[in-house]
């Protein structure tokens, strides 16, 4: 999750890759939602060429907080 004024906290999405075309993601989209509970549902959805690992080889879920952090919402 990020940090939200309004919710404390607002799950987003992260996906390694390339961003999809507009269609493909809101297909996605769609899909997550009715498969989630409403507040588990991300708000956000962002793309990262790689996700960076730690030494033992999962992601490193801090680089990735720090990596989207800096973008614009």
């Amino acid at each position: 999750p990020l940090p939200d004024e309004r919710l404390g906290q607002k799950p987003v999405a992260v996906i390694e890759g390339l961003p999809l075309p507009a269609e493909t993601l809101s297909a996605i989209k769609k899909s997550v939602e009715t498969e989630l509970p409403r507040f588990h549902a991300p708000r956000t959805y962002y793309f990262l060429p790689q996700m960076p690992e730690t030494p033992t080889g999962k992601i490193d879920r801090r680089s990735v907080l720090a990596a989207i952090s800096e973008w614009p919402r």
